[in-house]
């Protein structure tokens, strides 16, 4: 199962999924600057949750394309796959490809309050010690953009599920998910997908996929 949280900035689609990785336990992680992805048994999150709220979410991947591939490596492994971030809360291109191809997956709308998801939005720039304000026309994501969204998801026919608050979406996901269990890849698999995904991502150098190969050895242990 594809699960993919969308929602305004600062309605708390990072939270969500850090409240529920709270409650699970780190296997493995993707080697790389920046992380792509954290394993736990069989479920991967994209993105890199450990410095949270500092960074979170799957902002550093730079294209729908880049987000597929990896995607669809660990579905081909029945591994369930969980990722938010606001970039891809702004577009539906991912999950109609998954949706053609018949991949089971379901879209979460946080529905919070503009009104909370603003006052959300001042506590983090808090936390990152930032003054900045955060508002629509600085570039955040506005709930009457992410209902246009997810209505359109819906009329293509998509599932996409409406829940007001954090410990909801929480909740959905530790059901729908279930209990975790090992991972499906074998070794000389996972050498192979990360060699498929350092050679097809345009923003790895050569410098940097020779030194995430010295880091690979962990990964396979």
């Amino acid at each position: 199962m594809i699960i993919n949280i969308k929602a305004q900035s600062g309605a708390g689609k990072s939270t969500a999924v850090k409240h529920y990785l709270d409650t699970l336990t780190l296997t493995r992680t993707l080697p790389g600057t920046p992380c792509m992805a954290q394993e736990f048994g069989n479920v991967v999150v994209l993105g890199d949750y450990r410095r949270y709220p500092h960074i979170s979410g799957c902002d550093a991947y730079r294209s729908n394309q880049q987000l597929i591939d990896v995607v669809e490596q660990y579905h081909k492994r029945h591994y369930h796959v969980l990722f938010e971030s606001m970039m891809f809360s702004r577009t539906t291109a991912p999950n109609l490809h998954w949706h053609k191809r018949g991949y089971p997956q379901q879209v979460i709308e946080l529905t919070t309050s503009t009104q909370q998801a603003a006052a959300n939005r001042r506590l983090r720039q808090q936390q990152l010690g930032s003054t900045k304000e955060l508002t629509t026309a600085t570039g955040i994501t506005s709930k009457r953009d992410i209902e246009t969204l997810c209505s359109k998801l819906t009329q293509q026919g998509l599932q996409v599920i409406q829940l007001p608050s954090v410990a909801q979406a929480v909740a959905h996901i530790q059901h729908t998910f279930g209990e975790t269990s090992v991972d499906q890849f074998t070794s000389e698999e996972r050498h192979l997908m990360w060699q498929n995904f350092t050679t097809a991502t345009s923003e790895i150098t050569k410098r940097k996929a020779q030194k995430n190969w010295q880091q690979l050895e962990r990964f396979l242990e």
